[in-house]
């Protein structure tokens, strides 16, 4: 029986398609230089990424969930509100590369890049039949479109150097959801077969953008309800089978984050101070001036624009380009979220949900790339007239557009870790090698409640590279606990106190907020007493602290200290005492408790006996004592990301009060049998407890809603990864057979 040609070989290539994907290939390796680039990424969001890849990592090697840590923000349920599949492939990436976090970072970031490549040049491809002439192959134009999606200088380095990583799944999965519609809307309705596939397609991008990133998924299924009806709303309404089936299928897939990240997501957000964000600067996108932090944007290329302009004129004025007036609509609908909240300042979270307008160029670039082949199809026509000039004009203008943007991405460099790990590298170990509880770095010792390296920078710094827990987290707000609203006005209260030239002494307030927040360590540089030009410079460490100053004496730079507050996670109490409500008020860019140092101020600490006077309770809960003076001795104390142990022994029967922030789905165990626990005034968690010798212990559960849909996603993406596959080999491959 003799095999088919078209069964038996691979299809031909142009000379053509082989200069369009020469080209595409050249740009998509060279502008992946910036993931790959010396040094290490030091911006602020570079570390919330890198702490939830090193929880995941953690999860893989040791087989625990990834959805709950007590490392960060005294226990906060860090990827039930944060899409979690960057960190799911990055994770196990992680474990291959032996736990380097940094290469299996840059390893995913370029894997993805390129796939994205390789996404955007089908869906063009498959577009540029509409363009076909017998003089080109519909190639080249996409090839162009590709190019420009992937060397525009901002994209690569906001990705690497703003460190917005989850915009790298964006960018590939934008164009195959894109590339699953277009296939809905023009396959013929009585295609059942196809329909369906391109339905279970469509529904699968989707459902994984929802696992990459809510809100680019939301604005992205926008897009797409607008780029659907700019096709036409009969033949959108037409398709509603096919589309319903998408939306179950996105649903199925995500349904394990989506489904109570909907039903819980209202009772765990953090307040948040919604800000006047600055839109991107033109002068600064079309290269004018040099960004210089902030949001102003970055180069989009002089050449894109160009080429963008081309691109207007040809829809406009040449009928058979028609077609792509849906991806003009996209470009408007896009540039207005990315310029429109400079109208609504303060408001512009009712348009843009919270993300820097900035972050919209995302979608500007995705439709710019859309249009860029009639561009390229009204240049070729207007001075290609031989045979072989419609690839040197090819070669001609992606050369131009290259060269304007890769001189941009191809000078990247990061900053070595020595500049933000210095003799912090050496100051893990020891406390390490200590009992401990919690890190604080303060870092420089000032008042400034939102500083980002006190806040973002150094906790991960100590979590990843240190494996010592803090009581600060990743984001500044979006899903903290609450108890926060406590804890970030008391670590602003401690480095002011610190560094305060007034009293030599460290304020009884200051070692409250410590015990508080269960922190048996801190980190901070000394303060300037004396800077002269003639006269030495002397450097304050308040008394009252134990200190480890080993690294000021020798000069090391920086000079910093190691205090141990000898403070623990427990403290007892023999009564509780209702407190008014929490009233809130904005400090800098914070939502913080107004009651925060009243709380401070009534209550009193007894380090000898790890002991508070009382322990506030919510306004409405009724005062209760037990008999007896609590006194505390604290065994050990363990804090990993899945559990927080102690071992301790109480005098007498006592309210203990733990340092770990208040959730319903924590699990208290009291030598290993569930107790009941309860909330404070602060958001964070009492016991009764008799006395004894004990072990405490607290976990996280999962919850029967995130475990019913888990299952439903486990089911899910399996079934509709083989329905997609099942109905791609019964198309009939004959063309013959396609007739019959």
């Amino acid at each position: 029986m003799r095999t088919p040609n078209h069964l038996g070989r691979m299809p031909r290539i142009d000379p053509a398609s082989r200069l369009g994907i020469g080209f595409v290939a050249l740009a998509a390796v060279l502008s992946c230089y910036p993931f790959i680039a010396p040094g290490h990424p030091a911006t602020v969001d570079v570390w919330p990424h890198l702490a939830r890849q090193s929880i995941v990592y953690q999860a893989v090697k040791e087989g625990f969930s990834p959805f709950y840590t007590f490392m960060f923000y005294c226990g906060f349920p860090v990827l039930r509100f944060y899409s979690p599949l960057f960190y799911m492939l990055g994770g196990p990436l992680t474990l291959l590369t032996s736990g380097n976090l940094l290469l299996a970072l840059r390893i995913l970031l370029v894997l993805l890049h390129l796939a994205s490549a390789l996404a955007m040049y089908r869906f063009l491809c498959s577009r540029g039949n509409r363009a076909r002439s017998e003089d080109a192959p519909p190639t080249l134009g996409p090839a162009l479109g590709t190019i420009v999606y992937m060397v525009v200088p901002w994209r690569t380095l906001y990705l690497s150097g703003c460190a917005n990583y989850p915009q790298a799944l964006v960018y590939l999965l934008l164009p195959l959801a894109f590339l699953a519609l277009e296939r809905i809307l023009e396959e013929r309705k009585e295609d059942a077969e196809s329909n369906t596939r391109q339905a279970l397609l469509l529904g699968l991008w989707v459902g994984l953008l929802f696992l990459s990133h809510l809100v680019y998924a939301i604005y992205t299924l926008v897009f797409l309800a607008l780029w659907a009806l700019a096709k036409g709303p009969a033949r959108a309404v037409a398709r509603w089978r096919p589309l319903g089936t998408a939306m179950l299928a996105a649903i199925g897939v995500s349904a394990f984050f989506l489904v109570p990240f909907a039903a819980e997501q209202a009772s765990h957000r953090f307040p948040i101070a919604h800000l006047n964000l600055s839109v991107p600067d033109l002068v600064v996108l079309l290269g004018l001036r040099p960004r210089t932090g902030g949001y102003g944007g970055g180069y989009l290329g002089l050449s894109v624009v160009v080429m963008l302009l081309v691109s207007l004129g040809a829809i406009l004025l040449r009928r058979p380009e028609r077609f792509q007036l849906p991806d003009l609509v996209g470009l408007a609908a896009s540039v207005f979220l990315t310029f429109a909240p400079a109208l609504l300042r303060d408001k512009q979270h009712l348009i843009t949900t919270g993300l820097p307008p900035e972050r919209f160029l995302l979608f500007v670039i995705f439709f710019v790339a859309l249009l860029i082949p009639s561009a390229h199809r009204l240049v070729r026509d207007a001075v290609a007239r031989k045979r072989g000039w419609p690839g040197m004009v090819f070669a001609v203008i992606a050369g131009i557009v290259m060269f304007d943007c890769l001189r941009f991405v191809l000078r990247v460099y990061f900053r070595p870790p020595s500049e933000f790990r210095d003799v912090r590298e050496e100051l893990y170990p020891m406390v390490a090698s200590e009992p401990h509880a919690r890190l604080l770095d303060v870092n420089i010792p000032t008042a400034r409640v939102d500083d980002p390296r006190r806040v973002v920078r150094m906790p991960t710094v100590g979590v990843v590279y240190g494996g010592l827990p803090s009581p600060l987290g990743l984001p500044y707000h979006q899903y903290a606990p609450r108890s926060m609203l406590h804890a970030y006005a008391w670590v602003d209260f401690v480095a002011e106190d610190l560094g305060a030239r007034e009293s030599p002494l460290i304020s009884a307030n200051a070692h409250k907020a410590l015990a508080l927040m269960g922190i048996s360590h801190l980190i901070t540089l000394p303060s300037l007493l004396n800077v002269t030009d003639t006269g030495p410079t002397l450097l304050l460490l308040k008394n009252e602290m134990d200190w480890d100053d080993r690294f000021m004496r020798a000069g090391r730079e920086p000079p910093l200290a190691l205090g141990r507050t000898n403070q623990n996670l427990l403290l007892a109490a023999s009564r509780t005492a209702p407190m008014a409500p929490d009233t809130l008020g904005r400090k800098l860019s914070f939502i913080v408790a107004r009651n925060w140092r009243r709380l401070l101020d009534t209550l009193q600490l007894d380090a000898a006996t790890r002991s508070l006077n009382f322990i506030p309770v919510p306004a409405g809960s009724g005062p209760e004592s037990l008999p007896g003076k609590p006194v505390l001795v604290i065994d050990r104390t363990r804090i990993r990301h899945p559990d927080v142990a102690a071992g301790f022994w109480a005098k007498s029967d006592c309210f203990l009060r733990i340092a770990v922030s208040y959730y319903p789905e924590l699990e208290v165990r009291l030598d290993g049998k569930p107790v009941q626990f309860f909330e404070t005034a602060d958001h964070f968690t009492y016991i009764r407890c008799p006395a004894g010798p004990h072990v405490l212990s607290v976990t996280a559960r999962l919850g029967r809603l995130r475990s019913a849909t888990r299952l439903l996603s486990l089911i899910s993406l399996p079934v509709v990864v083989v329905l997609i596959l099942r109905r791609k080999r019964a198309q009939p491959t004959d063309p013959r057979q396609a007739e019959t």
